[in-house]
């Protein structure tokens, strides 16, 4: 690491962090569950999951092969504010203690408070492809370390440019779990409706990560939470997802979406994943499952690197932003930036994801 008055930057050593062991990393505890209404409102509990449709997995006999067009309704899309950033999240604690008080006594003694997607671009890093981007920024108040991802130029410029083919291929994945869910009381799923994401299940989650400094006792203290497509009938979280064809050759790749996978689902617990094998017109025509495990035993990259790099960024930032009120951007990536992260201090007025009014109501 290299440091000059108000930043540092942090250059990822692949070669070593393959090299170490599994860091520890406690199995995620479940301290929450929530749904999120239309109108971005929350519930809590997990009544209003949905279920998993496991007919296509099963396929008894006289049930043909499944025909899962991931293109219907597309113009009909309903998709939730893309510019949302804790808010919902911050519900879920006023929902919990809605008194207010030690915020560090609601999040179970956590010191980083974020979503996981965050954390999965973080650990995939060590293993990203030329080109990609992550950006976000942080601010401890009540000695919680708030982590909120933003938009980087790079990412902006894609989206802006995305083709039509594009913008559906991101709508497929939300069309199958549409075939692939159900709600209490039904036999088969209701595919007419219009597809939303403005509606969601999600977990919330406490779990303890080692340091990546020898010299610092305390372990790293996360909360985070998750959206969980589902449940099966025992009641435990599937994730589900969409590839072209089976899962071979790049796929099992170093940087490619397996190591994604794998860590969407081993920081939430999850056991299995179910797969729609789509082509090229966004047809699926055969459903499977994998085991979580699975992903990484096959796979050309190691997951426990991944993890130990999320931790050096965590150790990093909490020694960054040792007292109140102090404020960092986090980035990675781009031009010069090439598997560098770097961080750089930054005004509080620039993190207003952590609105006053919480503020004032904990402490």
């Amino acid at each position: 690491m290299s440091t000059e008055s108000n930043t540092i930057e942090l250059k990822i050593d692949k070669q070593f962090l393959t090299a170490q062991k599994f860091p520890y990393f406690s199995k995620p505890q479940i301290i929450g569950e929530y749904f999120v209404n239309k109108d971005r409102s929350i519930q809590i509990g997990r009544m209003a999951a949905k279920n998993l449709n496991d007919t296509p997995l099963r396929n008894p006999r006289g049930v043909s092969a499944p025909n899962f067009d991931l293109d219907a309704g597309f113009s009909a899309f309903d998709p939730k504010d893309p510019g949302e950033r804790l808010e919902i999240l911050q519900k879920w604690c006023e929902k919990m203690a809605p008194a207010g008080g030690r915020l560090r006594k609601l999040l179970h003694g956590a010191e980083f408070f974020t979503w996981r997607g965050l954390l999965t671009k973080i650990g995939a890093a060590v293993y990203a492809a030329s080109g990609d981007t992550w950006r976000f920024r942080a601010f401890r108040i009540h000695g919680v370390v708030f982590m909120c991802e933003e938009e980087t130029e790079d990412k902006t410029r894609k989206m802006e440019a995305q083709t039509d083919r594009e913008k559906h291929m991101t709508y497929w994945g939300h069309k199958f779990e549409q075939y692939m869910t159900l709600d209490d009381g039904m036999d088969l799923p209701d595919t007419t409706q219009p597809v939303s994401t403005r509606e969601e299940f999600a977990t919330v989650i406490r779990t303890t990560l080692e340091c990546s400094q020898s010299n610092r006792r305390q372990p790293l203290e996360l909360f985070y939470s998750a959206e969980i497509d589902c449940l099966d009938r025992d009641g435990k979280y599937v994730e589900l997802k969409t590839n072209k064809g089976d899962l071979r050759g790049w796929f099992w790749t170093a940087g490619a979406k397996s190591l994604k996978w794998w860590l969407q689902s081993f920081l939430v617990a999850i056991d299995y994943l179910v797969v729609g094998h789509r082509d090229d017109h966004g047809i699926v025509t055969r459903v499977s499952s994998i085991q979580t495990a699975q992903l990484q035993k096959q796979s050309q990259w190691y997951g426990g690197a991944a993890i130990r790099l999320i931790s050096q960024v965590l150790t990093q930032l909490s020694d960054f932003l040792p007292n109140e009120n102090q404020a960092c951007v986090v980035e990675f990536g781009g031009g010069d930036g090439e598997n560098t992260i770097r961080f750089s201090r930054c005004s509080e007025d620039l993190c207003d994801f952590v609105p006053e009014e919480f503020r004032r109501k904990f402490w």
